[in-house]
């Protein structure tokens, strides 16, 4: 399995919270945190997937200062557990 490590930062705005993916300018949001979590998670996976079936993951990792992932056909993003609720990095891991 390949792994790398994407921040992620989650903060309320009004009655929504927001999750940003800052690596790969990935946004998503929630009525609440774990659901903003949650929707951000599948928002990578998603982009990252479409990067791969149109070629250009590679260029994508780069241009984000990570390195290219060779061969990988899946991504699961799992956020480990911090401290900070109001804004927080989290790590993804793409598996395959």
């Amino acid at each position: 399995m390949a792994k790398i490590t994407l921040r992620a930062n989650f903060h309320q705005e009004r009655n929504q919270w927001i999750g940003w993916c800052p690596d790969l300018d990935v946004t998503s949001q929630g009525a609440t945190r774990d659901e903003a979590e949650k929707n951000l998670r599948e928002a990578v996976e998603l982009f990252l997937e479409t990067c791969q079936e149109m070629g250009t993951l590679d260029e994508v990792l780069r241009e984000a200062g990570l390195l290219p992932i060779a061969e990988v056909k899946t991504f699961q993003v799992a956020w480990p557990l911090l401290k900070d609720s109001r804004s927080e990095t989290r790590a993804a891991t793409p598996s395959g």
